[in-house]
């Protein structure tokens, strides 16, 4: 079945399944454990996280291992919550946000803490004049969305730490890096970036399912989300996988070595889709090519995205009509009406979203599979 849901997850490169495979059977001992086997593990563990470290450009120190970019994010917004609440009460969002932002976000904000959403343009981004009007020495923490998940639309993340360096220094900053590592134009640098914070993701990037990643600034402060055994420095407490690890060091190494290529190609899958549906007057959303090419968000005048999708899938085609987190839930999306979207646009979209592992062959059946069910379905 041609798969075009990448930005939901992915699956693992077929090298990990194999390693997985192969080491699986020596691999189960607890890296806490004093004695040899365990020990072993230990090693295994900080080898992995070193070569994470490398492929994010980051010391291994900064990196803690967690089940999802989600605990992540959520992390983030309780330490810095509890840590900086004396210092000011005020948190900046996008309105576009993940809900893994959002919810923490909204959580803290009912229990005596000022949230401000921020509006996005109509193609996807923060309102970079709205963060400069809200930002003050009472912004504890600001969360930036590195890719939409939905859209594609790319934050100017050299804008954003620029105006934060100029109007609240004293501002921590997180960033949800989950559509971005891997997949951009260029290699994610940690230490460039210049924030506090960033969550990512395994799974994203062909690697394994609940196993994540929070980036902590040397300094930035952290609170455990989970206590108990005091693993990794007190910060995450709970068993540690060291062949998780393993896998997605794996993971981002293989993805690294094919990202510059996997841009190309992606960018060229998506130009050919919309060249093939033209005539159905698709209606984009986004940044348009100056988004991510791996995603494509896009609006039929006449046929509803969740119908759509039902009977791509029908037709042996997978899709989606926005985040997979949301799927299932029937409610409209949040992204596609702060970008000034209503009636038609919000209800008729699909999310097309590419990967280096599509072939021009399923693109084009694709193309033509979208013409056929849009016939069927569409209302006149």
């Amino acid at each position: 079945m041609p798969y075009f849901d990448h930005a939901a997850t992915t699956a693992p490169w077929p090298e990990l399944v194999r390693h997985w495979q192969t080491e699986i059977h020596d691999a189960w001992q607890n890296p806490a454990s004093a004695h040899l086997s365990g020990q072993r593990q230990a090693r295994r563990l900080e080898q992995a996280r070193k070569r994470l470290a490398e492929a994010l450009d980051c010391e291994p120190r900064e990196l803690v291992a967690t089940s999802s970019a989600t605990e992540a994010t959520n992390q983030v917004f309780f330490s810095v919550a509890e840590k900086r609440h004396r210092q000011g009460r005020r948190i900046l969002v996008g309105q576009g946000d993940h809900d893994a932002t959002l919810q923490p976000a909204r959580w803290l904000a009912g229990r005596g803490f000022e949230l401000v959403e921020l509006p996005l343009t109509p193609d996807g981004a923060v309102d970079l004049n709205c963060l400069r009007q809200e930002l003050s020495d009472d912004v504890i923490l600001l969360s930036t969305i590195h890719v939409n998940n939905e859209t594609g639309a790319i934050s100017d993340l050299e804008a954003i730490r620029t105006i934060l360096a100029a109007r609240a220094p004293q501002c921590l900053w997180h960033v949800d890096a989950v559509q971005a590592w891997t997949k951009t134009a260029t290699r994610l640098s940690l230490s460039r970036l210049g924030a506090d914070y960033a969550s990512l993701s395994g799974h994203k990037i062909h690697g394994p399912r609940s196993c994540g990643l929070l980036y902590v600034r040397n300094g930035a402060p952290l609170l455990p989300l989970i206590m108990g055994g005091g693993q990794q420095q007190g910060r995450r407490s709970g068993t540690e996988d060291p062949l998780a690890l393993e896998l997605l060091a794996m993971a981002a190494e293989i993805s690294i070595e094919k990202q510059s290529q996997a841009y190309i190609y992606t960018r060229a899958l998506r130009r050919r889709l919309l060249a093939a549906i033209a005539d159905l007057e698709v209606v984009e959303h986004g940044q348009g090519e100056e988004g991510l090419p791996s995603i494509l968000s896009f609006s039929l005048p006449s046929a509803r995205g969740e119908t759509m999708a039902t009977a791509l899938s029908h037709e042996g085609f997978e899709v989606s009509t926005g985040s997979a987190c949301g799927a299932g839930r029937r409610r409209k999306s949040h992204v596609l009406a702060a970008m000034g979207l209503r009636g038609n646009l919000v209800d008729n979209c699909l999310r097309v979203s590419f990967d280096s592992t599509n072939t021009e062959a399923e693109v084009d059946a694709l193309a033509a599979a979208i013409h056929h069910c849009y016939e069927r379905v569409r209302y006149r």
